[in-house]
């Protein structure tokens, strides 16, 4: 399913079984929710984002998000990059998250078993970043973070190119 760029939409729900949904449409409340297939968005802007996919990937790129958002994949991956969001807010059960050049105040991300992976060509600041991921890897390269709790119970943490101020980092 493709939404074309030149609609105006204010308010727009897709709810798909078994079909791949893709749009590039400027829309001010987008939710999205896949049984079985993949989510593609790109140069969308939206105040407000729901993306729930029960056994697809999520991929997301040149997407601005002025408010609330929330990704979740039940089995797949999230991948998110050259994007803006206020707070951004990630779920995957057994899937990764990947991030690249994610412009974002606060990082709330959980991969449930999975690894996390945020690279950006610059160094990126974060105020806020919160990282849980059980079995699973997590990497932050090039990023400049105030406040980090990360947890990577059976994993392993990678901070190349990373600065935090202040850190509740667990690798239990």
């Amino acid at each position: 399913m493709t939404i074309p760029s030149n609609l105006k939409l204010t308010d727009l729900k897709i709810k798909s079984k078994a079909a791949d949904v893709q749009t590039d449409a400027a829309i001010k409340k987008l939710l999205i929710a896949s049984h079985s297939g993949d989510v593609k968005l790109t140069k969308t802007n939206s105040k407000n984002l729901t993306i729930k996919s029960e056994s697809g990937d999520i991929n997301i790129d040149q997407v601005k998000v002025e408010n609330d958002n929330h990704l979740s994949s039940e089995s797949g991956d999230v991948k998110i990059s050259n994007s803006q969001f206020n707070s951004m807010q990630a779920n995957s059960e057994s899937g990764d998250i990947f991030i690249s050049n994610l412009i974002a105040k606060t990082l709330k991300l959980n991969s449930d078993p999975g690894n996390v992976k945020i690279n950006n060509q610059k160094a990126t600041k974060y105020n806020q970043v919160i990282i849980n991921s059980d079995s699973g890897d997590v990497e932050i390269k090039n990023s400049k973070i105030n406040k980090s709790k990360i947890d990577t119970a059976g994993g392993d943490l990678d901070l190349p190119k990373t600065k935090i101020n202040h850190s509740e980092n667990s690798t239990e």
